[in-house]
């Protein structure tokens, strides 16, 4: 695991810190599911899958950059897109657990006890 991480290079850092916002934002939603909140969740899930897809680009680059002119030009670019993979693969995973506790903070709020916080109280004439 620390051998991928270390294989996807400086894109995994910012990938990392946003998943894990992005995940710490759908634990709180979960477990005050105040439906506010949803879209800091939404926004940050988005921020990781876009810092893993520009690691990724960015690996490609380089991997593209240093490849030409290489006898070996074809195992280059297979190496440098595997360890390019390494940041589409954390942003994928971590894009997928706050999902899934976002998932469970929704069915929280539809189940026995409902959702306080979704509407404002509605006044009776």
């Amino acid at each position: 695991m620390l051998n991928a991480f270390h294989l996807g290079g400086w894109g995994m850092y910012p990938t990392l810190i946003f998943g894990v916002l992005a995940i710490g934002a759908a634990v709180h939603y979960a477990w005050t599911r105040e439906r506010r909140r949803l879209a800091l969740v939404g926004v940050l899930s988005l921020v990781t899958l876009a810092a893993g897809t520009l690691g990724f680009v960015t690996g490609m680059m380089a991997t593209l950059s240093h490849s030409s002119g290489m006898p070996n030009q074809s195992a280059v670019i297979a190496e440098g897109t595997f360890e390019s993979l390494n940041c589409v693969s954390l942003a994928l995973a971590l894009f997928v657990i706050a999902g899934l506790v976002t998932a469970v903070g929704v069915w929280r709020s539809g189940s026995a006890g409902g959702e306080a916080t979704t509407e404002p109280a509605r006044q009776q004439a």
